[in-house]
C-alpha cells in the first residue's frame, strides 16, 4: 500500500509529538478531521453570532476558529486528553505559540492529508491501483472527502478512456 494512502486511511490516528514552545513539556498533535473543523466553525459562529463579520473582526473570527482547531488536536501524550478547558488553553496561546503550533499543524495536515489539487497524476494512479486491490477496506478508511472525490473523478476518467467513441 502506498504511504500516502496509508496515511489517508489512518486519518486522525496520524500524529506527531513535539515540545510546547518555550517549555520542556511534550504535546501530541494529530491530524484535524472534518468534524474538528466543523466544531471549530460552530464555536466561532456562536461566539460571533451577534456581530457582523467584516474587515474589522474577520481576523479575530479566524483566530478564534484556529484556537478551537488547535484545542481539539493537541493532547497530553500520556493520557490523550485535551489540555484542560478551552478558556485555559486559549489563555496559553500567545501569537508566537499559536504561529508555532499552526505551522506544525499545517505541515502535518499536508503530509497526512494533502490538498487533492496538488496531487500528481502518479500519486493518483498509485492510489487508484491500491483502491482496485482493496476496494472496501480502502474506501471505508479514507477520511478526507476531497481526496475521495479526486479518486472517484480519476476512476471515472479511467473508465471513460476505455470506452470507444460513439
Amino acid at each position: 500500500m502506498s504511504d500516502l494512502l496509508k496515511m489517508l486511511k489512518d486519518g486522525a490516528a496520524n500524529y506527531k509529538t513535539l515540545k510546547w514552545p518555550g517549555q520542556n513539556h511534550d504535546i501530541k498533535m494529530r491530524v484535524a478531521t472534518e468534524k474538528d473543523m466543523s466544531l471549530a466553525t460552530l464555536q466561532a459562529d456562536t461566539k460571533f453570532k451577534d456581530r457582523t463579520i467584516g474587515m474589522a473582526n474577520a481576523q479575530a473570527y479566524l483566530d478564534y476558529k484556529l484556537s478551537w482547531v488547535l484545542y481539539q488536536i493537541i493532547t497530553d501524550p500520556h493520557t490523550s486528553t485535551t489540555l484542560g478547558q478551552f478558556e485555559d488553553f486559549e489563555g496559553l496561546l500567545t501569537a508566537d505559540v499559536k504561529d508555532f503550533l499552526d505551522t506544525h499543524h499545517e505541515a502535518l495536515q499536508s503530509e497526512c492529508s494533502p490538498n487533492p489539487e496538488t496531487l500528481s497524476k502518479k500519486e493518483l494512479s498509485e492510489m487508484h491501483e491500491e483502491l482496485k486491490k482493496n476496494k472496501e477496506e480502502t474506501i471505508l478508511g479514507i477520511c478526507n472527502i476531497f481526496i475521495a472525490r479526486q479518486l472517484i473523478t480519476y476512476s471515472v476518467a479511467q473508465l471513460l478512456s476505455l470506452q470507444p467513441d460513439s
